[in-house]
């Protein structure tokens, strides 16, 4: 979610991963984050982040972190981001050949009673979770990642 937002006057083209592909950049501002840190809540903001909608999923920078002052350290199939002042504020974890921050988001006051009577369907995870593929969110589940506690598959 962007808290800041400025659409840019052209888009400009990137390369994704994908040999020979691109994706298109149309605007930049700033997003928030909640993440899940040792049990907690952590509030993150990403300056400068890129809206790029043609990308099936968010991803973050790791070049850009350390740009920036952060220190990424990477042990295995985890890695951890801390500020400057080494305030830990991503819990990270390998999924496939990518790796997934431990997200934490917010949920409207006006929807946890609904929340509380209606099971999740996988198509709002699917849709919450930036269009993860139905064996990623498997994967996300069996490292407890998200509290499938009551939802509906």
């Amino acid at each position: 979610m962007f808290i800041t937002y400025e659409a840019l006057n052209k888009p400009l083209k990137d390369l994704s991963a994908n040999k020979g592909s691109s994706f298109d950049i149309i605007g930049k501002g700033n997003t928030v984050l909640y993440t899940c840190v040792n049990g907690g809540k952590r509030k993150v903001i990403l300056k400068d982040a890129l809206y790029t909608p043609s990308l099936r999923s968010n991803l973050i920078s790791v070049s850009t972190l350390l740009e920036k002052g952060a220190k990424v350290y990477f042990d295995g199939d985890k890695a951890v981001v801390k500020t400057q002042d080494s305030t830990e504020v991503m819990s990270v974890v390998k999924l496939g050949k990518l790796f997934a921050i431990k997200i934490n988001y917010p949920i409207p006051e006006t929807f946890i009673a609904q929340l509380n009577q209606k099971a999740t369907t996988f198509d709002t995870w699917y849709h919450c979770l930036a269009y993860t593929g139905a064996d990623t969110i498997r994967e996300m589940i069996t490292k407890s990642l998200v509290d499938v506690r009551g939802h509906l598959w």
